[in-house]
């Protein structure tokens, strides 16, 4: 629905011809590290987002997904306890790896001790039936269940399980020992885990391979009693399930079975998960491979990025032609914003992400309170590691809820650090279409491949909602500047227009005004202010401000949200490089004493920095250096540490110098 009368000049607008792609941002795949109840595959994700209509799927895998190193679980000094049977003291690297094999059932009478680093196990049966007790371990971290990527290994790595065994197999009818290895949920038939069992069956049985078609695989190994090295191999196994490579290691548990009185037995140590195909390259090709067959399959665009999990975590979004190990492997640089700038310098942009924390709760307002203004600092100090965008789109995260996401945002923006909104699932598998929490990203594309949308993103052409409560079209114009423009205005009083299809039922529009001023305490012309869409209020733009619309439900849900248009200044007198140059800037003001606005026109996509040099050609600073898409950017760069006189800013790109005077008084 289109409000206000000029239509004409609304249409021709960067929205023309062009579609909103519904994007599900952040969202983990094969390094979903049991972070879900139902750790997803690709195939899982890509079924929801078929079912419900999402039109792109952007990946954001932990980067530790494409290091993988081999793990070792050795008992060295390792005690069973005498209540629990729990194997206690496991040595361990960090947090999220096994330091205990927890003890998930002891039917019968179970027995375990150690000699030395190697656990004796046995298990007599109570039950005079065919009906088995079951003996069993699962690896267990500080955290519950295995979180760590170093455990939970794509099958893509080819993972090897390898350790000493010496079985007791006496009877092969009344008896067994296997190991169950779980993997990730896929929706094929119906909604369920792929398994594959490893059972171990005496010899001379022979070995064999077997299928339910769906999601098991059953792997008879024959064993003779004494020692021997046992080596299971997950990917050659998961060869009988449709795209068995789509899978995760998500927990395996060691069994041993009884029934009719019988015994088993065994003694195991020198357990390692060791992958085989390791390179990050090799781990790239094959998920990419995967998700080009989802595509196809599926009416959802796949394109994969990566999280960047430091201290701060960091998602790269980039083109698909990149396949740079720098950027996929977070351990190369040991500082992030070298990352940042490998992303940029690829084309591709960088979010900030869950900016209060991970968790989903949400604490008193005073403590939120103090915690958006620490977080704003913390962001503004650290320049959000030169990322372009900040997941605000969160019902609750972190201890703080939707409307201190907002609050956050506006302060770092008023602060003059231009960072574009997204909303995202940051889901790990599960049905996250009926989570609350969800937020999509719409982008307004011209299609949905990966370059038209990173270039639509640069110029913040989205905006973001729950695709469950809203599914339609959303922008605002005012005046020369659209919805995520950074620039000039050509007019000081001006009326908004406002694209809204199909309008919710009750709505509320709510527009936000705030100065670039510099603080933290924001000053407001309008706070979350109801608008009458019959009679848009006049903006005063006489001063350098920001201007965003949100629409919530009846109730004050919030439905959807737009990039801030910000004001940097009237057009008005400055003096801006001809048309025909390869970069048309404007500055102002000029002369400056504090914040130098500066508007960039790029003609032609590229690499390009953009530099500030006294009139001696002396390097004074960078204000960026990146991958610049054709259009319009926006900066405003605090220059009050310079002494007066005269600098230049020059933009340089292969071939390309253009340079403009300003004045510091």
């Amino acid at each position: 629905m289109l409000f206000n009368t000029n239509t004409t000049a609304y249409c021709q607008t960067y929205i023309t011809g062009k579609t909103p792609y519904v994007t599900q941002m952040h969202i983990h795949g094969w390094s979903n590290h049991n972070g879900a109840v139902k750790p997803g595959s690709l195939q899982y994700h890509n079924w929801q987002s078929d079912s419900v209509g999402i039109d792109v799927l952007w990946w954001a895998e932990h980067h530790g997904l494409f290091e993988q190193d081999t793990l070792i679980l050795t008992f060295d000094g390792a005690t069973v306890d005498p209540v629990t049977l729990d194997v206690e003291n496991i040595p361990f690297v960090n947090s999220g790896e096994p330091n205990r094999w927890k003890c998930i059932s002891k039917q019968g009478l179970p027995t375990a001790a150690f000699s030395g680093d190697t656990l004796n196990l046995s298990l007599t049966s109570t039950s005079g039936t065919q009906l088995a007790d079951t003996f069993s371990y699962a690896p267990r971290s500080l955290a519950g269940l295995i979180k760590d990527i170093a455990f939970v290994k794509p099958l893509a790595s080819k993972p090897i399980l390898q350790f000493q065994m010496n079985p007791d197999i006496t009877d092969a009818v009344n008896t067994q020992l296997r190991i169950v290895f779980r993997l990730a949920w896929h929706y094929r038939l119906q909604e369920g885990q792929d398994v594959i069992i490893f059972e171990f069956v005496p010899a001379p049985t022979p070995g064999s391979i077997t299928s339910n078609n769906n999601d098991s695989v059953r792997v008879q190994i024959p064993v003779t009693t004494g020692w021997q090295t046992v080596e299971l191999d997950l990917l050659e196994a998961s060869a009988l399930l449709d795209h068995g490579m789509d899978n995760t290691i998500s927990d395996f548990e060691f069994q041993l079975l009884a029934s009719n009185t019988a015994t088993i037995s065994t003694d195991v140590n020198n357990f390692k998960m060791i992958p085989i195909y390791y390179v990050t390259d090799s781990i790239i090709f094959s998920e990419k491979n995967i998700l080009e067959d989802y595509t196809n399959i599926y009416h959802t665009h796949n394109i994969l990025g990566v999280e960047y999990s430091g201290t701060q975590h960091l998602n790269g979004y980039f083109p698909k032609s990149v396949n740079n190990n720098a950027i996929f492997e977070g351990k190369i640089f040991g500082n992030v914003t070298k990352w940042t700038d490998r992303v940029h310098n690829n084309g591709g942009l960088v979010s900030f992400n869950h900016m209060f924390g991970t968790d989903w709760t949400v604490d008193s307002d005073s403590i939120q309170n103090y915690r958006s203004d620490t977080t704003a600092a913390y962001i503004l100090n650290t320049i959000a590691y030169k990322a372009d965008i900040l997941e605000v789109g969160y019902y609750k995260r972190g201890g703080s809820d939707f409307a201190r996401h907002l609050k956050t945002w506006d302060k770092v923006t008023a602060n003059g650090l231009f960072l574009y909104g997204n909303g995202v699932s940051d889901s790990h598998g599960d049905i996250w279409m009926d989570d609350d929490n969800l937020f999509h990203t719409y982008i307004w594309s011209s299609d949905s491949s990966d370059i038209e949308l990173l270039s639509s993103l640069s110029f913040g052409k989205m905006y973001f909602g729950n695709y469950k409560y809203f599914q339609g079209e959303f922008y605002y114009t005012l005046g020369n500047l659209e919805m995520g423009d950074r620039g000039f205005i050509t007019q000081t009083n001006i009326a908004p227009q406002i694209h809204l299809t199909p309008f919710p039922q009750g709505c509320k529009i709510k527009l936000t005004q705030i100065l670039l001023d510099s603080t933290l305490q924001l000053t407001y012309l309008h706070n979350e202010t109801l608008i009458d869409t019959a009679a848009m209020p006049l903006l005063d733009l006489t001063i350098p401000s920001f201007v965003r619309f949100g629409v919530y439900d009846s109730t004050d849900k919030p439905l959807v949200f737009g990039q801030p248009i910000i004001i940097l200044g009237l057009q008005t007198g400055i003096e801006e490089i001809e048309t025909s140059a390869p970069v048309q800037m404007k500055i102002f003001p000029n002369p400056v004493s504090e914040k130098l606005n500066l508007e960039l026109n790029f003609a032609k996509a590229g690499n390009y920095s953009v530099r500030i040099y006294d009139m001696n050609s002396k390097f004074i600073e960078k204000i960026e250096e990146k991958y610049f898409y054709k259009g319009k950017y926006g900066y405003m760069t605090d220059i009050s540490h310079l002494q007066s006189g005269s600098y230049l800013v020059e933009v340089r790109g292969f071939s390309d110098v253009v340079t403009r005077k300003f004045i510091v008084r």
